[in-house]
């Protein structure tokens, strides 16, 4: 089959962008999802990947606004709705975060990771109740992730339950493997530790 010049380079930049990110070249990743917009800027998931490399870099506000323009253009870009909730995230808008994650889930109901950072956010908020709902259904997807454990157990505590948390805490250690009983409680999904075990982050 025949393909149009055009449409051969887009592919060719496209594949070059996602093969330096993978090599950890974000800059060289950006450079060459920027020359893929170029050649046709209504493909949504050369922004939405350029906008996961900006992420990358710090440039949040850059991201982001890569992350609005690939949902203009296809709103049914599950990977722009997650990917701006978690730069939001990042800023701490948390509403706004929550309010992608509900969208990136109506597309894709079996995300597990989306179901965990949404959960996350909850948390943040002091949004208890909803953030154990999410974390569960992170760990029914996927019973091997630490950082859903061990942040339900943040919840579960705070909640008042140290039975529960105290299984998720060890649940979560065995998972991490030789990281310290006392380190463990307050894991991220970034491996940042928390500070305050009793309440979550303003």
């Amino acid at each position: 089959m025949w393909i149009p010049f055009q449409k051969l380079r887009l592919r060719f930049r496209y594949k070059r962008g996602l093969a330096r990110a993978s090599q950890g070249d974000v800059d060289g990743a950006i450079s060459e999802f920027t020359r893929a917009i170029a050649l046709d800027p209504t493909c949504a998931s050369s922004f939405t990947n350029r906008g996961a490399a900006r992420a990358m870099t710090g440039d949040l506000d850059g991201a982001i606004a890569d992350f609005d323009q690939a949902i203009q253009l296809d709103p049914r870009e599950a990977l722009a709705f997650y990917n701006r909730a978690s730069a939001k995230l990042d800023k701490r808008d948390l509403e706004g975060a929550i309010a992608d994650y509900d969208d990136a889930l109506r597309i894709c109901p079996d995300h597990a990771n989306t179901y965990y950072k949404r959960g996350l956010a909850c948390l943040k908020r002091g949004e208890l109740d909803k953030a154990i709902a999410d974390l569960n259904k992170a760990i029914e997807l996927n019973p091997e992730d630490a950082s859903a454990h061990a942040n339900r157990a943040r919840a579960r505590r705070a909640k008042g339950d140290p039975e529960g948390a105290a299984a998720d805490f060890a649940r979560a250690k065995a998972l991490y493997g030789d990281i310290g009983e006392a380190e463990v409680r307050y894991y991220d999904d970034d491996g940042e530790l928390f500070g305050d075990d009793n309440k979550p982050e303003p």
